[in-house]
């Protein structure tokens, strides 16, 4: 069983050999090409220790009614 909820977003980021981790912020997420508002959605993002290991990555929850990448419209 996962433990990110849904709603909730994992991201752990490298940039020139440094980490950076945000947590507790929104973080807007959309597929590309966005034509609409039903192309983007808002998480929030949240750290877990037990995802401190991937990094360059988004994890979405496996709980929830509706995976969050299938809940915003793809044509």
């Amino acid at each position: 069983d996962g433990v990110l909820k849904s709603g909730e977003v994992y991201f752990h980021l490298t940039f020139n050999g440094r980490q950076f981790m945000i947590d507790s912020k929104i973080c807007f997420v959309a597929k590309a090409p966005s034509y609409h508002l039903g192309d983007i959605g808002l998480l929030k993002l949240t750290s877990y220790q037990q995802l401190e290991h991937l990094y360059d990555v988004i994890v979405f929850p496996t709980k929830g009614q509706r995976p969050h990448p299938n809940e915003i419209v793809f044509k």
